[in-house]
């Protein structure tokens, strides 16, 4: 826990505005982990917004404690967690998921958990991981679902297509999975993007790229494809990175502002719930009008292994902060080099380093 309120600390210290929590499912887990972590992060930094657990920790977190899903959800609410990411959707088709993650929670059971947390004032993100075994048909069920969702709460605050990516993904490497792809083509990701952006118009109006999966010469394309959001600086950014992307690990506020500007857009620092950034600060660049300006956030984002302890890394997009502007990548560390840091990640052995890397 001091590791993780040390890394909370650290981004705040950088202008982080969100601390971004992913925990993971460790086996013996116990049933107050979740709500702890909350609690500890927020008695530290209080006022750092809270984006943590998604819809797959929460029905843990329940199954743990003995709570109903509506419980669970009040306990961390309670915690202290402002908003949830609405991960761990995949694609919401029960046919497809059954394929990928045949133990996971199944579409409705994402379903329930979302409309739960937004009848509770929670707030969430909506994503979607694509170009593996779905079609364009699961993709079109998949927005489908997003968009009858947001109808009924209106608690969606984005959406974030994540293409797949199949370099170190078990189910991709160990082919068991008949007619898998490697990941979507470059034509695929900018239709998906445009196509979003068409179906869930007047819906779910913010439509995220995700760099550390295109890259930011990509991102641009995609920013001009219907894209309108920018996220994540990402401090020791590991998910994507364990799964084999090669974007890097940290995006400086810098270069956010450059990829926009380079393409005649205006940036500006936008909330976790899409709110302005105090206008008192003396950084915030352009207006809220999505047409013409491209939004960015800032957050760290924290990992927890199967034992409960920190696993990674921080997410997020800063504006007003130019300290970490001047940051070398050094400071956090590289992927490697954190996983071989006992007294970070304690799991020794868990990722094996390649040869050269100490």
């Amino acid at each position: 826990m001091d590791e993780i309120v040390r890394r909370a600390r650290e981004g705040v210290s950088l202008g982080a505005t969100e601390i971004c929590v992913q925990a993971g499912l460790p086996p013996n887990m116990h049933p107050d982990l979740y709500t702890d972590v909350a609690s500890a992060l927020k008695e530290a930094v209080p006022e750092i917004h809270l984006h943590a657990f998604s819809p797959e920790e929460v029905i843990y977190g329940a199954k743990r404690s003995k709570r109903s899903i509506k419980d669970m959800l009040t306990a961390l609410k309670d915690a202290g967690v402002d908003t949830l990411p609405g991960t761990s959707a995949e694609i919401l088709d029960d046919s497809i998921r059954k394929q990928i993650a045949g133990q996971r929670l199944s579409s409705s059971e994402w379903v329930e958990v979302i409309e739960t947390a937004h009848s509770l004032g929670l707030k969430t993100s909506s994503t979607m991981m694509y170009g593996h075994v779905e079609t364009p048909y699961h993709v079109a069920r998949h927005l489908e679902t997003l968009r009858e969702v947001q109808e009924r709460t209106g608690g969606f605050t984005e959406f974030v297509p994540l293409s797949f990516v199949s370099r170190e993904a078990p189910m991709y490497r160990e082919g068991k999975i008949g007619g898998m792809r490697g990941g979507p083509s470059g034509a695929e990701v900018m239709v998906t993007h445009a196509v979003a952006r068409l179906f869930l118009a007047g819906s779910i109006d913010n439509l995220q790229v995700s760099w550390p999966k295109e890259g930011l010469r990509f991102a641009q394309i995609l920013l001009q494809n219907g894209a309108n959001d920018l996220g994540g600086t990402l401090m020791n950014e590991s998910i994507s990175t364990a799964a084999g992307a090669v974007h890097g690990q940290l995006a400086k506020p810098n270069e956010l502002r450059s990829t926009i500007e380079e393409i005649g857009r205006k940036p500006y620092q936008r909330t976790t719930t899409y709110g302005h950034v105090s206008s008192n600060s003396q950084n915030i660049i352009g207006s809220p009008k999505l047409s013409e300006h491209v939004s960015t956030a800032e957050h760290v984002s924290t990992a927890l292994e199967d034992d409960g302890h920190v696993s990674s890394a921080t997410d997020e997009v800063t504006e007003h902060v130019p300290s970490l502007d001047e940051v070398g990548t050094g400071r956090f560390g590289s992927f490697h080099e954190l996983i071989a840091d006992k007294s970070r990640w304690r799991a020794k052995g868990v990722i094996k380093q390649p040869k050269g890397v100490s």
